[in-house]
């Protein structure tokens, strides 16, 4: 969790976000409880497609600063 607080802290001291979004596999649960641990909350689950056809089910989460 060092590594999620330690990329907050770069980009709060670079910039004045009014918050964090990531998105992440809904199957990932050990990164999905290292992002709660940081803050961060579940929101939509959505697909995207890729150029190459592909699509891909993403988690959002988000955090404020």
């Amino acid at each position: 969790m060092g590594f999620v607080n330690a990329a907050l802290d770069f980009s709060r001291e670079r910039s004045s976000p009014r918050s964090f979004a990531l998105d992440v596999f809904p199957w990932n649960e050990r990164a999905i409880r290292c992002y709660e641990q940081a803050g961060f909350e579940r929101g939509e689950v959505y697909d995207r497609r890729f150029d190459n056809g592909n699509e891909v089910t993403f988690l959002r989460m988000a955090r404020l600063p």
